[in-house]
């Protein structure tokens, strides 16, 4: 009898670790109810591809349960979003460098000035800053090898990054005269929507959930 129910409870055991290791959900039933959608299975890079490119970048992998990368190519979403929501868990390395993109369009030569820059880590850049174009509400110099959160808030023309759930900068995007194929007011001179750009180098990034607005 006690060599049943320990063979019961073994059993069990292994069931809940397999059905936990098969699925790394990030959304949970609460946050979908509420419009929440994972980027991220947390098992492969399904949604995403080289930016600007086809297929995969060979400088990106799943460790552990996060997108991890080294020296090379970014990583797009294979959608494009206008107003959303953007939260995920970020982490770099000493030595390493952690940004995002957002609203980026597609073309060669990597997307710093493709797309509209979150500074996450490294470089000796504010934490949360947009490249210098407008001064942070305050300064967070975010540590490297510890994993931290980000949120990023984009509806119509005004953006808010959040570091750790601290407003770090609020701003508005500023308008050009230019107009995009199908009228819609370009933003720095980019369409209203775009894709999503992780970049970096001995960076990780997980748990990526998107709410479209």
């Amino acid at each position: 009898m006690v060599k049943s129910i320990a063979c019961w409870v073994i059993a069990v055991g292994t069931f809940t670790l397999s059905a936990t290791a098969q699925q790394p959900l990030t959304v949970n039933a609460f946050e979908r109810s509420q419009g929440w959608e994972a980027l991220f299975d947390g098992e492969s890079l399904k949604g995403w591809r080289t930016y600007a490119g086809n297929g995969t970048p060979t400088n990106w992998s799943v460790i552990d349960g996060a997108l991890a990368a080294t020296l090379g190519e970014a990583l797009s979403t294979i959608d494009e979003h206008r107003d959303f929501e953007f939260s995920f868990e970020w982490k770099y390395e000493a030595g390493g460098v952690a940004r995002i993109f957002l609203h980026a369009v597609e073309e060669k030569n990597g997307p710093v000035g493709k797309g509209l820059m979150m500074e996450l880590g490294g470089n000796g850049r504010v934490s949360g800053g947009n490249g210098g174009l407008d001064q942070t509400q305050r300064v967070v110099n975010a540590a490297p090898g510890t994993w931290h959160t980000a949120r990023v808030v984009s509806f119509g023309y005004k953006i808010e990054h959040y570091i750790d759930g601290e407003l770090v900068l609020s701003y508005m995007v500023k308008l050009d005269d230019k107009k995009s194929r199908d009228g819609d007011v370009k933003l720095f001179g980019l369409p209203l929507a775009g894709v999503i750009v992780l970049d970096g180098n001995q960076a990780s990034f997980r748990n990526l959930k998107i709410k479209e607005l």
